[in-house]
């Protein structure tokens, strides 16, 4: 399955290079659509369903998917995670100083031995100060607490600065690695380069 950058609804493909059909715009059980799905992430949790992440502004929301049909959203929409000023990182500003405002997106949803991490970006794409955090859960709706060592990723010196809007995913080698986009700002305030290292989990997850 396959959902655009900002989506109203999912494709199927029977190979991971297409070609994609369109199966439909995500609707409610009674046949309802339910448009704006901005910074979309498709979780696949074997045999306990598949989970639909988004969210481009102060939240990140999710839904389970219909078994039968992943147009049909299965759940009532949650909001998993918050801005929370209390949270330094996630605060507006070349310096964070923004306590009123952030920008929480780009979600992605990473599971390993029985712990989901939701992963997201903040606060502010143009910013050094732009990073990823997570928050983890023993569900995939929920209740999601921060972990304790956050951002885990955040550049604001050296070669790479303002390192986010990324995931985390399993290497041939099963280890998790980090891919996430970095800011350059020659030629905007948004152009990015993508990067990635390995991250390792912790006691302080």
């Amino acid at each position: 399955y396959y959902v655009s950058s900002c989506c109203d609804g999912i494709y199927v493909s029977d190979t991971p290079t297409g070609e994609y059909k369109f199966l439909g715009k995500f609707h409610l059980k009674d046949g309802k659509w339910k448009e704006g799905y901005p910074d979309p992430d498709l979780f696949n949790d074997g045999d306990k369903g598949l989970y639909l992440y988004w969210g481009c502004g102060d939240a990140i929301y999710g839904v389970k998917l219909n078994d039968d049909d992943p147009s049909q959203i299965d759940t009532e929409v949650k909001t998993l995670i918050k801005f929370n000023p209390q949270n330094e990182w996630e605060r507006a500003g070349a310096y964070n100083q923004n306590k009123k405002v952030a920008w929480t997106e780009g979600s992605c949803m990473y599971y390993k031995d029985g712990i989901y991490y939701l992963i997201y970006s903040t606060a502010g794409t143009e910013y050094p100060t732009y990073a990823m955090g997570v928050y983890t859960s023993n569900s995939p709706l929920g209740e999601f607490k921060p972990q304790k060592n956050n951002p885990f990723l955040r550049g604001i010196d050296g070669f790479v600065k303002g390192a986010g809007h990324g995931c985390v995913v399993d290497g041939m080698d099963g280890k998790p690695w980090v891919f996430y986009t970095s800011t350059m700002g020659v030629m905007n305030m948004y152009e990015r380069r993508i990067g990635m290292d390995r991250v390792y989990i912790d006691e302080n997850k």
